[in-house]
């Protein structure tokens, strides 16, 4: 799967199949037996972006801390660090995201945002 956007474009199995891991890996937590398991490392050698437009600590650190715990690396992006609007086109923005990032979480103000990236 490319892009997550929105729940009603995912098909059934493909949203089972990603609960079904939810509660595996949630269960595993809770036993202290995560570290056995492939979840630990499945994110290594990888980088997720995190970028919020629309602040929100809970999210953040929401997601933040899973891609940890599976063995990834977080790079938090902020708004007023990039030059996204400010002499960078959303074009460009996508384009630098998808050559040095694995994963790109948005949180946006605006929904056809959000598409427009995943068009780029």
């Amino acid at each position: 799967m490319n892009n997550f956007l929105n729940i009603n474009e995912i098909t059934q199995k493909n949203l089972k199949a990603i609960l079904d891991d939810a509660i595996k890996i949630k269960e595993l937590t809770l036993k202290d037996d995560f570290s056995k398991e492939c979840y630990s490392s499945c994110l290594n050698n990888t980088i997720t972006g995190l970028l919020f437009e629309k602040p929100s600590t809970r999210t953040r650190l929401s997601f933040e801390a899973a891609v940890l715990k599976l063995g990834g690396q977080v790079s938090n992006l902020r708004k007023d660090e990039i030059h996204l609007g400010q002499g960078e086109t959303l074009q460009d923005t996508s384009a630098m995201f998808s050559l040095f990032l694995d994963v790109l979480v948005l949180r946006l103000y605006e929904e056809e945002k959000l598409y427009e990236f995943a068009r780029h």
